[in-house]
């Protein structure tokens, strides 16, 4: 099969402030969803995203939401009303989103510890059984 694409770097402030840099994640499995506030899928995805967070803390897997083409304020209201526990980062010109060809949210990346897309799935609500069949293969290795 075809080498993996390495997944664009992206570095983005979160609601919080806090700054977020793909690269700083290497070495561990990244789970990257592309969501907007507006989003009835990804409204309903988010619970089950944040207790697969929760249970992966352990295994060092990163979470990161990407919220593009919303301001500040939409993005922090939109995470305080699902209780978001992982990074919502904020993308309010859409440049990160344009990069990743994000056509419709949500939109889940699933990269490696090298930094290299293993699959992207467009849609859904995501199950948790497909989430886990994405990190499992991940988190079995060495930390």
């Amino acid at each position: 099969q075809p080498p993996r694409p390495t997944a664009p770097d992206l570095t983005l402030f979160a609601v919080d402030g806090t700054e977020h840099s793909l690269s700083e994640h290497r070495g561990h499995p990244v789970v990257l969803v592309f969501v907007a506030s507006w989003c009835r899928i990804c409204r309903a995805e988010m619970p089950m995203m944040a207790q697969a967070y929760r249970e992966h803390m352990p295994h060092n897997v990163i979470f990161l939401a990407v919220d593009s083409y919303e301001d500040r304020a939409t993005v922090a209201k939109f995470r305080d009303d699902l209780s978001i526990p992982f990074p919502v980062l904020v993308d309010s010109d859409g440049a990160v989103a344009q990069r990743y060809h994000i056509n419709g949210t949500p939109t889940n990346y699933f990269i490696d510890r090298e930094g290299r897309v293993r699959d992207v799935v467009i849609g859904g609500p995501l199950s948790r059984s497909y989430l886990e069949k994405e990190i499992a293969p991940q988190t079995n290795s060495a930390e």
